[in-house]
């Protein structure tokens, strides 16, 4: 299936739903098992001190804030705006983070990305991009977070690659599973898993390989400043990009 395959609206907001239930679902396991911080976030350092201080990140999709706890341990002036439709993980975050802002935010609405005020030194996106349903949607969110760089900032995103990690891979389920879906609309590398830690819930992943990743920093017009695997056992978890405007 080619990427410029138009997935309608009607299933993006499908799975857009999916996933919000799956995270009003399960947030307090999922808050329990993301308290540590990722190795490759410590590769990312070399990157940001080289940014102006105080450093203002923006950090899409930051569920309960714990990049954030990250960055304050590592950079010493540190503007932080934390962004997420998860109110319970919003709340989390707040508790790590009382010096941090945290704003309640679906990603899939264009417009209120767009009235997000002042521009950002680092804007990231880790865990997010496998959720947003359509590689247009994909290109756009970037795009549209793009205009919130500073000149020189820097746009970071993670392209999770759970098929090569066994455990995940044994969690996909049939779409059959999500009856209501148009399977037809679906695009390569549309998954969905389950989740086995506590309350039962479904979620909508989309695996996004080297030629997606590829076309998705075309799109963008920025300078690639590195690429690189990190996290999990073998270091194999998460592809990182680290782009520059």
């Amino acid at each position: 299936m080619q990427y410029n395959f138009l997935m309608n609206s009607k299933t993006q907001q499908l799975l857009n739903n999916l996933n919000q239930q799956f995270y009003q679902t399960v947030w307090s396991e999922f808050d329990v098992t993301r308290q540590k911080a990722w190795e490759g976030w410590s590769k990312l350092l070399q990157f940001l001190w080289k940014q102006p201080q105080p450093l203002r990140v923006l950090d899409a999709g930051c569920g309960n804030g714990r990049f954030g706890e990250f960055l304050t341990e590592h950079i010493h002036e540190l503007e932080y705006v934390g962004i997420d439709n998860s109110a319970e993980l919003l709340t989390a975050g707040r508790k790590k983070l009382f010096k941090g802002k945290f704003i309640a935010l679906d990603l899939m609405n264009k417009q209120r990305i767009s009235e997000l005020e002042g521009t950002y030194d680092v804007i990231v996106l880790i865990a997010v991009l496998h959720h947003i349903p359509s590689f247009d949607e994909r290109a756009a969110l970037l795009k549209r977070l793009k205009q919130k760089l500073n000149k020189g900032g820097l746009l970071i995103f993670t392209a999770w690659q759970f098929t090569k990690i066994p455990q995940l891979k044994e969690r996909i389920i049939p779409w059959t599973k999500c009856p209501d879906l148009d399977q037809t609309q679906l695009e390569k590398n549309d998954f969905l898993l389950d989740w086995q830690r506590g309350e039962h819930a479904i979620r909508y992943c989309h695996l996004i390989d080297q030629k997606e990743i590829e076309r998705l920093v075309e799109t963008l017009s920025l300078t690639k400043v590195a690429q690189f695997y990190a996290d999990g056992k073998e270091n194999q978890s998460n592809i990182y990009v680290v782009l520059q405007k």
